[in-house]
């Protein structure tokens, strides 16, 4: 059972592009389910102690 889902940024490489070998695909988000409350505090150490803030 999957818990989250993986969002993808899909990108022309040029304005002609027309077919997927003209399109870069990149992950850019995560959407979670339901979680505990010890997920969501083990979610919430990893995210503070190892990423950097871009918004």
């Amino acid at each position: 059972m999957t818990c989250f889902s993986t969002f993808y940024e899909f990108i022309k490489v040029d304005d002609y592009a027309t077919s997927t070998q003209d399109v870069e695909i990149k992950p850019c988000g995560v959407q979670f389910g339901d979680l505990t409350e010890e997920q969501a505090a083990e979610l919430e150490f990893f995210l503070n102690n190892h990423t950097t803030e871009t918004a």
